[in-house]
C-alpha cells in the first residue's frame, strides 16, 4: 500500500509540474508577433543594395521546413528556438558582416529576447534538428569559402534568413492560441 501511495504522489507531482510549465510561459502570440515583426523589418532594412545572386541559389528547403508545421507544438517551438539560436550564432561568429552595425546589434538583441522568452514555454530541452544544423553549416561554408566580394554572399544570406524568418512567423500560432494564461 505504501508503494502505491508513493506512486500516486509521484504521478501527482509530475502532473503538477507539467501543468505549471504551461502557466510559466511568459510569451504570448501578440508579443511574439511584435518582436518577430521588428526582426523582419530590421532584416529587410539591412539590404546592401546588391543582388545577392550567386551560383549557389537559395539553399534553404522551404518545403521541408513547412512540413514541420504539422509536428507537435513543442517540437515546433524547439525548431523555432534552434533556428533563432543558429541565426544568432552565424551572425555573431562571422566578421565582418557588411550590414549597419546598430541595426545588426538590435536584430541580434531581439533574436536573443525571442529565444529567451520561447524557452519559458517548453518544459525540457528538445533535440537539435540535424537538417537545420546542416543548412546553417552550408551558410557558414558560403562565407568561409568565398574568396571574392563578401557583399553578394551576405546579401544572399540576408535574403535566405528573411525567407526563413518569414516562414517562422506563422509557426507557433497554434501553440500560443491554445495556451491558457
Amino acid at each position: 500500500m505504501a508503494k502505491f501511495l508513493c506512486l500516486v504522489q509521484f504521478c501527482l507531482i509530475l502532473t503538477l509540474c507539467s501543468v505549471s510549465s504551461v502557466f510559466s510561459c511568459r510569451w504570448n502570440y501578440r508579443k511574439f508577433r511584435h518582436y518577430h515583426g521588428n526582426c523582419l523589418t530590421l532584416l529587410r532594412e539591412m539590404d546592401t543594395g546588391t543582388s545577392g545572386d550567386s551560383e549557389n541559389g537559395n539553399i534553404f528547403d522551404a518545403d521541408w521546413f513547412a512540413h514541420h508545421t504539422n509536428s507537435q507544438p513543442v517540437k515546433q517551438i524547439w525548431l523555432f528556438i534552434q533556428t533563432l539560436e543558429e541565426i544568432s550564432s552565424l551572425l555573431t561568429e562571422a566578421d565582418p558582416v557588411p550590414w549597419n552595425k546598430e541595426q545588426l546589434n538590435n536584430f541580434l538583441n531581439m533574436l536573443d529576447y525571442e529565444t529567451e522568452e520561447l524557452h519559458s514555454c517548453v518544459p525540457v530541452r528538445g533535440r537539435k534538428n540535424k537538417r537545420l544544423s546542416l543548412y546553417f553549416k552550408q551558410l557558414r561554408g558560403l562565407i568561409h569559402n568565398n574568396t571574392g566580394d563578401q557583399t553578394n554572399v551576405w546579401e544572399q544570406i540576408r535574403k535566405d534568413l528573411l525567407d526563413l524568418l518569414s516562414l517562422l512567423e506563422s509557426f507557433p500560432a497554434d501553440y500560443f492560441a491554445n495556451k491558457t494564461y
